[in-house]
């Protein structure tokens, strides 16, 4: 019956504790798999929502002076991945340029190229800053752009992992204390034990003195007499 106590006590706590241990996905649509821009903000002149003619699915598709915003924690965050696809990009002075905050931290130039996942450090990075894809350039000309997959994973025991899962604020205080409950109980377990050995010791100790006291006055001549 103990065991099964420990048993459902342990499992209590792997459950106080789990959603403090699982990856978070910080980018709010960042697939676009709802064939809109919910969660992000929009330049006046927004992007389009295209179908991806190779992987056939929703994909944010850029031309000239289009712009999006996303307000991201980066705490715990290392790194931003996307995947994007230049139609055609150039040359009239046209980039698409990836931020965070104010600082550009990639950009795109009269090149072209096919589906290719990128990666953006942001291990250095805390606190909450926008990320925003954007592309510049002179009114009119050409631009083909298409962008899909902006994803951020807070990895498992930072802070802001724990603080935005369902149970984190209490789940490590509740598994401490049922650890120290646990705790308790073994050593109260193991002294209880203790205890009944040394009682019974005590018990047999007793039985054979008394029958060493009963042998010894049987054999004495005062009771011969």
């Amino acid at each position: 019956m103990r065991r099964i106590f420990f048993c459902i006590l342990l499992i209590a706590v792997f459950t106080a504790v789990q959603p403090a241990l699982a990856l978070e996905e910080v980018v709010i649509n960042g697939d676009f798999k709802y064939g809109n821009f919910s969660g992000w903000e929009l330049s006046k002149r927004p992007p389009s929502i295209e179908t991806d003619s190779y992987g056939n699915h929703a994909v944010g598709y850029f031309f000239t002076g289009k712009h999006i915003l996303q307000q991201i924690d980066f705490t715990g965050v290392d790194m931003i991945n996307y995947d994007i696809y230049i139609m055609a990009l150039g040359p009239f002075e046209q980039t698409f340029d990836v931020y965070i905050g104010k600082n550009l931290v990639k950009s795109y130039e009269n090149e072209i190229f096919s589906w290719r996942t990128e990666t953006i450090d942001t291990s250095y990075i805390e606190g909450v800053h926008p990320l925003i894809f954007s592309s510049e350039g002179k009114p009119a000309t050409t631009m083909n752009i298409y962008i899909d997959n902006i994803s951020g994973i807070r990895e498992p025991g930072s802070f802001k992992g724990i603080q935005n899962s369902p149970l984190g604020w209490i789940a490590f205080p509740v598994a401490i204390l049922l650890s120290l409950f646990i705790m308790r109980i073994n050593i109260y377990t193991k002294n209880t034990r203790k205890g009944l050995k040394k009682s019974d010791s005590d018990d047999i100790i007793s039985k054979e003195s008394c029958l060493a006291h009963l042998d010894e006055k049987l054999n004495s001549d005062s009771y011969m007499k």
